[in-house]
């Protein structure tokens, strides 16, 4: 019954998981900011941040994107509950190396060049949104004011 203590146990846990997850895949994480179970992902662009949520969505994981729109390194965000399990937190990991094993195969010049892109074009997020999509072959049914985002089958990703 000792939440505090559950919380620093896990949180440590997490970040550490967190932490080797960033080492492995450095062309798209920066850090892992945070404290206890209210940590982050501090990815190299927004794009790669929204490539890394969608892809997340399409492995039924939900991720908090960063509340600021402008910023060139988001944090994604991960405020599990304080009763998430070890086994639940594993789960998640899964998913989130998966997604960045994924998105990591991407040739640098290719990511390169779509992050300048987004970069100047950050304000117009449901275009980029279904470019992203339709880049990393995902299919999630998303629908914006303006549109709904059509995409290839996550499945149709070479592997």
């Amino acid at each position: 019954n000792d939440i505090p203590g559950q919380v620093r146990k896990k949180g440590a846990y997490l970040q550490q998981k967190l932490r080797e997850m960033a080492n492995r895949y450095p062309r798209l994480v920066l850090d892992v900011p945070g404290k206890g179970l209210m940590l982050g992902i501090r990815l190299r662009s927004v794009l790669i941040e929204h490539a890394v949520w969608l892809q997340l969505l399409s492995r039924r994981v939900i991720g908090g994107l960063s509340t600021n729109s402008v910023t060139r390194t988001p944090v994604l965000r991960v405020f599990p509950p304080l009763t998430i399990t070890y086994d639940e937190m594993d789960e998640g990991l899964a998913a989130l190396d998966d997604s960045l094993r994924s998105l990591s195969r991407w040739p640098g010049p290719l990511l390169a060049m779509a992050n300048k892109a987004f970069a100047y074009h950050h304000h117009v997020r449901p275009f980029f949104m279904r470019a992203a999509c339709n880049l990393f072959k995902l299919d999630l049914g998303l629908r914006t004011r303006q549109h709904t985002v059509h995409a290839v089958p996550a499945s149709g990703l070479s592997r």
